[in-house]
């Protein structure tokens, strides 16, 4: 019980306040919309400053972004035409080499052709003998 009427105590010597009683005048009223609008001002002003420092750092992040993009796009297209010069260029030679070793066959198949042609031609005239 003795808490409670100490917390009771308490709380009424907080919220009992003399200056609450007390009526504006409008002088009181002028003093504070006078520290309101020099508020406003500093804030308008502080306002401007930070949306002028954004706007500036803003620029200077887009021109590095537009920087970086053009060096990253620029470095994609290098590698790329490595990547196909690489692959290109020994799949080019593998093929002049394909072609150029199956000419070769062909003319060899062809020359054994001729050669087994003689050949069963004078099997033939030797058969007949």
């Amino acid at each position: 019980m003795k808490r409670l009427s100490f917390v009771f105590i308490i709380t009424w010597s907080l919220c009992y306040n003399l200056s609450a009683f007390a009526a504006l005048t409008v002088e009181d009223l002028d003093k504070i919309r006078e520290i309101v609008n020099e508020s406003e001002a500093r804030m308008e002003k502080n306002l401007s400053d930070v949306e002028k420092r954004l706007s500036d750092k803003f620029q200077t992040l887009d021109k590095h972004f537009r920087e970086r993009l053009t060096f990253h796009g620029s470095l994609i297209i290098a590698l790329i035409i490595a990547i196909i010069g690489f692959v290109s260029v020994p799949m080019g030679f593998i093929t002049f080499q394909y072609f150029k070793i199956r000419a070769q066959q062909e003319d060899e198949i062809k020359a054994l052709r001729e050669k087994i042609q003689a050949l069963e031609t004078q099997l033939l005239v030797e058969n007949q003998d």
